[in-house]
């Protein structure tokens, strides 16, 4: 509860047919206030509400950004995100010091690769360029082999693109993607179907009854997302499905 002997200028009033009271928002002192009041609102001179001494607050959350602090050992200068009452690294007892942590580089955001990655962040930097002047050059693509889903892809796969196929259950994607997969290993490349909803012994079935005998696609029955990177790293397909990316989860991740 705010000291409400200290009168505010509002930004906004509303009358709330529900509660029967005025529902107001302003910003005080770097925070939204949120109040309801029985009392219509008075009227200062520069037009906004005032609130009266018996308007009660039911939300005030502040908008100011909570500072990273760490905690520095004052004998040896080690530092702790939290503290300790001895030093882990001196075994000094009672040295560590609480401060606002300096921020050591640029902010990150989930755009920007990680530290030390071998990717490119999304966000990349680049000048302003006129259309006509930007070299566009068609980027050489394979072929499925099914005239529809190139004409779709816009003549094939391309190498390094994701293409994400989606529709209602029982469409044929998974059919179509096991087709697809078929015809590029027939054609030289090297292929792996990583399949989360069934067994390896479903998808051959199914491609048996497509007709796709002595198939050598490569199947994995796998839904952990580092087991999978790690079978894409040693495996090093052309091209890889995972059917479907849904059912993926990792364990660095405490939801999906």
């Amino acid at each position: 509860m705010l000291n409400n002997n200290r009168e505010r200028a509002w930004t906004a009033s509303v009358f709330d047919k529900t509660s029967a009271a005025y529902v107001r928002m302003a910003c005080v002192e770097g925070a939204i206030l949120i109040t309801w009041d029985k009392n219509p609102p008075d009227i200062a001179p520069d037009g906004h509400g005032i609130f009266s001494k018996n308007c009660a607050c039911i939300q005030y959350h502040l908008l100011m950004a909570k500072e990273k602090t760490v905690y520095t050992c004052s004998d040896c200068g080690d530092t702790s995100p939290k503290w300790l009452g001895k030093c882990p690294a001196c075994n000094a007892w009672n040295t560590l010091i609480e401060s606002v942590a300096e921020n050591s580089g640029p902010t990150k955001n989930r755009f920007s690769a990680p530290s030390g990655s071998q990717f490119k962040g999304l966000a990349q930097t680049t000048a302003i360029a006129t259309l006509g002047e930007i070299e566009a050059t068609d980027m050489s693509r394979t072929p499925t082999g099914h005239d529809e889903l190139d004409r779709v892809l816009g003549g094939g796969m391309v190498e390094g693109g994701v293409v994400l196929i989606g529709g209602d259950p029982g469409i044929g994607k998974s059919t179509l993607l096991l087709q697809a997969l078929d015809s590029l290993q027939r054609s030289g490349q090297k292929t792996l179907y990583v399949t989360g909803e069934e067994s390896g012994a479903q998808i051959a079935l199914r491609a048996r009854r497509l007709g796709l005998d002595n198939s050598q696609v490569k199947v994995l029955a796998e839904i952990q997302l580092e087991k999978i990177l790690a079978t894409l790293a040693d495996s090093q397909p052309d091209i890889a499905v995972i059917d479907s990316i849904q059912t993926v989860y990792s364990d660095q991740l405490t939801s999906a």
